[in-house]
C-alpha cells in the first residue's frame, strides 16, 4: 500500500503539473516601471517632458501611465482641446512609438495606488515591442494645469523609485545628451538634437515625477518565417557579376555580402543572422535572386514606382510577435516609419501605422546595438565603397486577438519624406517571428483531468 501510495503520488502530481503548466505559461504578470514617492506634486508646466531608460532585455509595455497629482482621481488641464498625453518615443530617431490621450478633467483610464502616490495607467491595443540594448523616452505632456513632482524645483520632490528589475534602467546620475540638471523637457515634441532650438533640457537624472508605464519580459526568440512570394528587389551584391537594383534606387548603391567587390566582411554568405542584442535569428533570401522587399514613401522616388509591398507566408501560422531586418536608403539623417498591415486567412487585418521604426542605412552603420549588422561595407555601382552602412531590427507584438490567428501575409507602405521632398526608399530583407504557444482547449483540458482520475482510479485497484 505504501508503495503503490508513493507511485500514485508520481502519477497524480506530473497530471497536476502538467495541466497547471499550461496556464503558467500563457501568464505573465505585468512589472510597473516606476514608483512615485510623493501623492502631491509641486510643479505644473506647459510643456513636455519625461525620462530616458534603457531596455536591458526585451520587453513588452502593455500601458502607459500618468501621476495622479492630489491623487484625487483627476487629470486636470486648462483647456479642452488639449488633454494630457502620456507616449513613448526612440531616443535615437525621434520617433512616438506609442501615444495615448489621457483626456483631462475627465480622465481616461484605471487610476492605480503605487508607492506613495496614485497613477492612471490605460492600455495599449497591443504592446509595444522594445528592443534589448535600446535607450527610449518616456513622457508626458501637460496643459499647466496638473501638477507633477520636480525634484530640482523650489520644493524639492522626492525622486521616483524604479520597480522595473534589472529589466529596465533608468539613469541616476547627470550625463544626458545635454548639461542642464533637470529632466528631459521640450515645449512641443521630443527631439534629438542637442540644441535650444526646440527649448529641449536634457540630462540623464531622474528628477520628475510624470510618465510612467508597465511591461513584462518578452520571453524565446524569434525564427525566421519563409516568405513564398513578394520579393521585388536585388539589393545585395554577392559576386562581382549582375545588375542590381540599389538599396537607394537608381543610385546604384547595395549592400554586400563578404566576397562581393572583393570585401572580406560584409553580409553572412549563408544569409543567417542572429542578432547580439536580442537573440533574434533571421534568414536572409538567396543572393542569386530577388533578396529585398522594397517601396518608396512617394511614387517614382529614385527610380523606384511602388508605394507598397506584399510578402505572402509560405505557410499560414499564429505569432505573438515579429520582428523584421530593414532600413531605408535615400531617407537622409532621420528615421524611416513605415506601415504593416498584417492580414489574416479570414479577411481580417491590423495595421501598425508607422509600425516599421527604422534609421537610414548609413546611420545604421555606426549603431552597436543593431551588431553584427553594422559597420558594414557597401557596393558602389560594383565598387567597394568608403563609407559604412548597416539594418536595423524592428519588432512589433500581437494584440491577444491577433495571436490566435493565422497571418496569411504582411503589406507594408508609406514612410517618412525627407526634408529635399525625395521619399525615403525603403527595404525590409527578413522576417521572425515568436509562434504563438497552443492552448489546448477547454474540452481538452477536461479529457486530461479525466484522464488524471481514471489512472487514479485504476492504481488504486491494483
Amino acid at each position: 500500500m505504501k508503495a503503490w501510495d508513493k507511485r500514485g503520488g508520481i502519477y497524480t502530481c506530473a497530471l497536476s503539473i502538467a495541466v497547471a503548466g499550461i496556464f503558467a505559461a500563457h501568464a505573465s504578470a505585468d512589472v510597473v516601471a516606476l514608483s512615485p514617492n510623493i501623492a502631491t506634486g509641486t510643479q505644473t508646466f506647459d510643456n513636455m517632458a519625461g525620462e530616458d531608460f534603457t531596455a536591458n532585455q526585451t520587453i513588452a509595455v502593455t500601458q502607459l501611465g500618468v501621476f495622479d497629482n492630489h491623487a484625487d482621481g483627476v487629470l486636470n488641464t486648462d483647456s479642452p482641446t488639449q488633454p494630457v498625453i502620456a507616449q513613448i518615443w526612440n531616443v535615437n530617431t525621434g520617433v512616438p512609438l506609442a501615444t495615448l490621450d489621457f483626456g483631462g478633467g475627465s480622465s481616461v483610464g484605471t487610476d492605480t495606488s503605487v508607492g506613495s502616490g496614485k497613477v492612471f495607467f490605460k492600455s495599449l491595443s497591443s504592446p509595444l515591442i522594445l528592443q534589448a540594448g535600446s535607450t527610449y523616452y518616456v513622457s508626458v505632456d501637460y496643459s499647466g494645469a496638473e501638477g507633477f513632482g520636480n525634484n530640482n524645483d523650489a520644493a524639492g520632490d522626492a525622486v521616483p523609485t524604479s520597480t522595473a528589475g534589472s529589466a529596465v534602467t533608468f539613469p541616476t546620475t547627470n550625463g544626458g545628451r545635454g548639461s542642464n540638471t533637470h529632466g528631459k523637457m521640450y515645449t512641443t515634441a521630443f527631439t534629438t538634437s542637442t540644441t535650444t532650438s526646440n527649448g529641449f533640457f536634457d540630462n540623464a537624472y531622474l528628477p520628475y515625477t510624470l510618465g510612467n508605464f508597465q511591461f513584462n519580459t518578452v520571453s524565446g526568440t524569434a525564427t525566421p518565417i519563409s516568405i513564398s512570394t513578394g520579393w521585388n528587389a536585388r539589393i545585395i551584391r554577392a559576386t562581382n557579376s549582375g545588375t542590381l537594383d540599389g538599396f537607394d534606387g537608381n543610385e546604384h548603391h547595395n549592400l554586400i555580402a563578404v566576397g562581393g567587390d572583393g570585401a572580406t566582411t560584409g553580409l553572412p554568405v549563408s544569409g543567417a543572422i542572429t542578432m547580439g542584442a536580442t537573440g533574434d535569428h533571421f534568414q536572409l533570401q538567396s543572393y542569386a535572386g530577388y533578396d529585398g522587399a522594397q517601396w518608396t514613401a512617394q511614387s517614382a522616388s529614385g527610380g523606384v514606382t511602388n508605394t507598397s509591398v506584399q510578402l505572402t507566408l509560405a505557410t499560414p501560422a499564429s505569432y505573438s510577435r515579429l520582428s523584421f531586418l530593414a532600413a531605408s536608403g535615400n531617407g537622409g539623417t532621420g528615421a524611416f516609419t513605415g506601415n504593416i498591415t498584417l492580414n489574416f486567412v479570414g479577411g481580417s487585418s491590423t495595421t501598425y501605422t508607422s509600425g516599421l521604426d527604422t534609421p537610414d542605412w548609413v546611420a545604421a552603420g555606426s549603431s552597436s546595438v543593431d551588431a553584427p549588422i553594422y559597420e558594414l561595407p557597401y557596393d558602389n555601382n560594383g565598387t567597394l565603397g568608403t563609407d559604412i552602412v548597416g539594418l536595423g531590427e524592428t519588432t512589433i507584438g500581437l494584440s491577444s486577438s491577433d495571436q490566435g490567428l493565422l497571418l496569411q501575409s504582411i503589406t507594408f507602405s508609406g514612410g517618412n519624406i525627407i526634408s529635399n521632398g525625395m521619399g525615403a526608399i525603403d527595404n525590409v530583407l527578413a522576417v521572425s517571428g515568436v509562434a504563438t504557444a497552443a492552448v489546448p482547449e477547454p474540452a481538452s483540458v477536461g479529457l486530461l483531468g479525466f484522464a488524471a482520475m481514471t489512472l487514479i482510479a485504476r492504481r488504486r485497484r491494483i
